[in-house]
């Protein structure tokens, strides 16, 4: 067997670089494919542990006992004083929502189940996650619920013949793999934080404990062999990105690349000098102390200074958190892990110790939530504020609201299903028509009309072109829906007028403003890039509405609304809790000409081809600066969309 007796220096290495793709990632300093090192982490860790595990059962010394006595000094004291010093900092800085929510993350993390909650009420790659501190620990719990079962699993396998045991862990290893592959295209969000779908990735370096060691006179195959896994790994670091598929098949490269570069460690060669380079060893010594604290650090920092970390900002969070990380393993990590030969009686008190930390942290989160995130500590108006940020509950009309990846096989049932009375008027966009319903179903009812809503989460109404992300993949769902939907209310004779509303300066900025914005084009094979996709925001919207006014349906554009830097509601709070100015959660259409831009485009196509056009902007902002409300009323729920008094204010001017 292929099992670690001695310390290696080059794992030190290889964690390296799996740390620092992650801390830059997180950071926004770079490296698209960052996020890979936890794979990277998720290999080492399983090829460590079996290792052990391996090892002692082959020496009829395995001892579940002594194997938890080793997990709890590991990673138990940096864990609980990382939690300790987060939980006072949110004391201070997070308001009564987000301190009710880092309660129950707190909860999680403690039990080991982080990855479950994040999964229930995440999105790891969506919606920014910025105001979660403990969303790192999903990792951690990953790992320790694979250890609650894999010693058991490993004293099992170690009566079988070694081949025999490879065999079973790379039938177990393919299953998850092929599980995480399918999860990861029918439920991305599941692929990315449960154990089923991760296991394999332990299970990679499980195997290469399984495997003989290499035969004398290979150098210059395992020379290149980790020369493939460096090249792998860094391809993944370089060309990944968050909005791809991940992590399935793709996770392979990253994983494949550490296993490499584990085997190859065996012997000398380019790819293990590099490795074994002090300064490199030298992060990997500190790299679990550094993964703890670098995100409570950039989170926190983030939401005490009330606006995206800059470059400057970031690099400073990720230098406090070098220093944390450092004096963390030299006087928490160290002493812990450095006593050796103790006997049951010395194991069962780390138990008990263990089990009393997690009691204390899980008590203080109970705390959290009981008090409801202590609101005590704001005034009246900084709660109210706070209270706004909660999602909009939306009436309950005719017509449907999608949200996820795919289109339902019944979805023009669904989405024109009988009503009574049968509405005469449709809005149909994405999440910015969603934001508008309620406000316009009013308007309408005033005036005896009955509004049918067609919405479709992230699928802004550009029928007949196809939209992609930023880095080009195709939505070809969004297409089916759009495409669907016009068909569907030209041929109603009982629809007579049309709202249409989207987020729609996302397209005309492809590129330029993270995962939000993407492209759109016509054809598949055209150049993907700004110009071909405001071609085809142009002759989408103009071939829409005139199609609409053919079938004798009248037609009302509603243009785009401001987006800020941050949560309206919550800048806001913090701006009333700390008495700073508020102007600092205004919103600067500067900064975001592609959303001036789309409102020019769309009156201008108003006007070319006879439809109504409400302006946005014209109503929410005095020039470039757009602020967050009138007086004490806020028009936005977060950082795009609007509050209910919002879109009554919008919808209250006319349209043109």
């Amino acid at each position: 067997m292929t099992a670690v007796r001695h310390r290696r220096r080059d794992i030190d290495g290889l964690r390296a670089f799996a740390i620092v793709p992650v801390l830059l990632f997180h950071a926004g300093l770079g490296l698209p494919g960052g996020f890979v090192g936890v794979d990277i982490f998720f290999v080492i860790s399983g090829y460590l542990i079996s290792s052990v595990l391996f090892r002692a059962a082959a020496a009829r010394r395995f001892s579940i006992l002594d194997f938890y006595d080793r997990r709890i000094r590991r990673i138990f004291p940096a864990l609980f004083v990382v939690l300790a010093a987060t939980t006072l900092a949110a004391l201070v800085i997070l308001l009564p929502s987000e301190l009710y929510a880092y309660g129950w993350s707190l909860l999680w993390a403690v039990l080991f189940s982080s990855n479950i909650w994040f999964w229930k009420t995440t999105n790891y790659f969506g919606d920014p996650n910025i105001d979660l501190p403990l969303l790192h620990a999903w990792s951690l719990a990953v790992e320790e619920q694979f250890y609650i079962v894999w010693p058991l699993v490993v004293l099992a396998l170690a009566k079988l013949r070694r081949r025999t045991a490879l065999a079973v862990v790379l039938g177990a290893l393919v299953a998850s793999l092929l599980l995480s592959q399918w999860l990861t295209v029918k439920s991305p969000t599941s692929a990315f934080y449960l154990l089923a779908s991760r296991s394999w990735e332990l299970l990679v370096g499980a195997i290469l404990v399984l495997l003989p060691p290499p035969p004398p006179g290979h150098q210059r195959a395992l020379a290149t062999a980790g020369i493939a896994g460096l090249a792998l790994i860094a391809y993944a670091v370089v060309f990944f990105h968050e909005t791809m598929l991940f992590p399935g098949f793709a996770a392979l490269m990253p994983c494949l690349g550490a296993a490499l570069l584990l085997y190859a460690g065996q012997a000398d060669g380019p790819a293990t000098r590099l490795l074994t380079w002090s300064p490199l060893v030298g992060i990997g010594l500190i790299s679990y102390s550094l993964y703890l604290w670098h995100w409570p650090l950039l989170s926190l920092s983030q939401l005490a200074l009330g606006h995206t970390l800059s470059a400057a900002e970031a690099a400073v969070a990720l230098a406090a958190s070098l220093l944390l990380a450092i004096l963390s393993w030299r006087y928490v990590e160290r002493p812990f892990r450095s006593v050796h030969d103790r006997d049951a009686a010395e194991q069962r008190r780390t138990a008990a110790a263990g089990i009393a930390a997690i009691a204390v942290f899980a008590g203080a989160a109970g705390i959290l939530l009981a008090a409801q995130g202590l609101p005590q500590r704001l005034s009246p108006l900084a709660r109210q504020y706070d209270m706004a940020a909660k999602s909009l509950a939306h009436r309950d009309l005719p017509g449907c609201g999608l949200a996820g990846p795919s289109v339902p096989a019944d979805l023009l049932k669904r989405c024109f299903a009988a009503a009574r009375p049968e509405p005469s008027v449709v809005l149909w966009g994405d999440s910015h028509a969603l934001h508008i319903k309620d406000a316009l179903a009013d308007r309408l009812q005033a005036r005896g009309l009955a509004l049918r809503s067609i919405t479709k989460n992230g699928c802004a109404p550009f029928p007949g072109a196809t939209q992609l992300d930023q880095v080009g993949d195709p939505n070809p769902a969004c297409a089916e829906f759009n495409n669907a939907i016009l068909a569907a209310i030209g041929a109603d004779p009982a629809i007579r007028h049309v709202y249409i509303s989207g987020r729609w300066g996302k397209f005309l900025a492809p590129g330029g403003g993270g995962t939000t914005n993407g492209y759109l084009r016509l054809r598949p094979g055209e150049p993907i890039g700004r110009a071909t996709s405001r071609h085809a925001f142009i002759a989408s919207v103009r071939g829409t509405v005139l199609r609409l006014r053919r079938a004798g349906k009248a037609v009302t554009l509603i243009g785009p609304t401001p987006e800020f830097a941050v949560s309206v509601p919550k800048c806001m709070a913090r701006t009333v809790w700390l008495g700073s100015d508020p102007r600092r959660c205004d919103a600067d259409l500067a900064t975001r000409a592609e959303i001036p831009e789309a409102n020019t485009l769309l009156h201008a196509l108003a006007r070319q081809t006879g439809a109504g056009y409400i302006d946005a902007l014209q109503r929410l902002c005095g020039g470039p600066r757009c602020a967050a409300g009138i007086g004490t009323t806020l028009f936005f729920r977060d950082e795009n969309h609007l509050s209910a008094a919002g879109a009554r204010h919008v919808l209250a001017g006319p349209a043109r």
